[in-house]
């Protein structure tokens, strides 16, 4: 894969087709329709079109004023980081800090009048629907603004300590913080494809470590849905013409020759987030520019090298978990080369090669960290709601 054949991808010449063409969908509480951007467009100023089929009490319609006192003017103090299609502040209501999220045209990816709507209407309706909303892992919603094309946002009910993009590089960020992230998000992503008829798996597509926001705990959340698919949102795999094909860094090359969508692209999406939490190693808006400069899973196709025992029988482990968490507490050499072994298969070119988010999370529940620090990581309590217990490990913590 080469940096200009990924940018080929970002700036499309082809005539713009709108990703969400006028259709329906059935949902168990309502039926969803699919506006035309130009519909959408023409809703600006009566919110109670964007609200058709999602009233809700809890759910507040809020200004654009609304948005920049809660974030003192948006500034620069408050920003949290980019995402794919604008910006994240945190926010202030009163004495409740809140995470704020704008849509704006960061000249990045392409993005034409009408799509900003669409993703803020696909989002108010997926957070509200009682499939979704309890999940543990996904923000929560306050309230939106939708007062023109060029003023919209969101509000979380969520006090963020971070990006976990930020995080990545911090020395403090320890082992076992990362692995409570991986587990809590593969489980996530599981949650997110598993098949619930007559509903397809939602397929995220734009999986990004600026997407995620951790807590005051250090637990996931996945607040941004821009290309979200399937589930009780229309199927968005086949329209033709998609120009965005996910977010720079974090692309399926095998996808973006083939066009076919499913959730293998998500798997190797999660693989480059491992490589990155493991690695310490993250691809910057710098590295965009630089041709030179290898995404991740490209840097770590090169650094991969299990090679033959001195016996010549099977093969050496090969770990790339950075040295620095390497002496972290609840780091174990066995786990390093199980987890490299996993990303890498994750990141494997042809997507029948790559592991379900069901295995990933089997395999994830088979390491040593995990067996050990269930209670610590905040994992164990989970794992007894869902029936489900790691292998027992005896051996006292040292």
């Amino acid at each position: 894969k080469t940096k200009s054949e990924g940018t080929e991808l970002w700036g499309s010449a082809t005539p713009h087709l709108t990703e969400a063409k006028t259709g329906l969908s059935l949902s168990k509480s309502f039926i969803y329709k699919v506006p035309t951007h130009r519909s959408i467009a023409n809703s600006f100023g009566n919110p109670n079109i964007i609200q058709a089929g999602m009233e809700s009490d809890r759910i507040r319609v809020l200004s654009y004023e609304d948005l920049k006192l809660y974030t003192d003017d948006f500034n620069e103090d408050n920003l949290i980081g980019n995402f794919q299609f604008g910006k994240v502040y945190r926010g202030y209501i009163g004495e409740k800090e809140v995470t704020v999220k704008i849509w704006e045209d960061r000249k990045i990816y392409s993005c034409y009048p009408g799509d900003n709507e669409q993703r803020l209407r696909d989002e108010i309706v997926l957070l509200q629907h009682p499939k979704v909303n309890s999940h543990p892992n996904l923000a929560k919603l306050i309230g939106y603004c939708c007062e023109d094309e060029e003023q919209l946002g969101i509000i979380y009910d969520l006090k963020p300590l971070d990006s976990l993009y930020n995080l990545v590089l911090k020395d403090n960020f320890t082992w076992l913080q990362r692995v409570k992230v991986v587990f809590k998000f593969a489980c996530l992503l599981k949650f997110m494809h598993d098949e619930d008829p007559p509903y397809l798996p939602f397929l995220v597509r734009n999986i990004d470590a600026a997407h995620i926001l951790l807590d005051q705990d250090y637990n996931p959340k996945l607040f941004d849905f821009s290309m979200i698919s399937g589930g009780i949102l229309p199927d968005k795999r086949y329209l033709p013409n998609q120009y965005v094909h996910g977010c720079y860094g974090y692309i399926d090359l095998h996808y973006c020759r083939l066009g076919v969508w499913s959730e293998k692209i998500d798997v190797f999406a999660f693989g480059v987030l491992l490589l990155m939490l493991i690695s310490k190693r993250v691809f910057t808006e710098e590295d965009r520019l630089n041709l030179d400069v290898p995404f991740v899973d490209e840097w770590a196709q090169s650094a991969y090298k299990p090679k033959r025992s001195v016996m010549g029988i099977g093969r050496s482990q090969c770990s790339l978990v950075h040295r620095s968490l390497q002496v972290k507490s609840g780091f174990y050499n066995s786990d390093g080369y199980e987890i490299t072994k996993l990303a890498m298969r994750c990141v494997e070119y042809f997507p029948s090669q790559r592991p379900s988010m069901k295995q990933v999370v089997k395999h994830l529940l088979d390491l040593r960290v995990v067996r050990r620090y269930a209670d610590i990581l905040g994992i164990d309590q989970m794992l007894r709601g869902d029936g489900v217990r790691p292998k027992e490990d005896n051996l006292a913590l040292n």
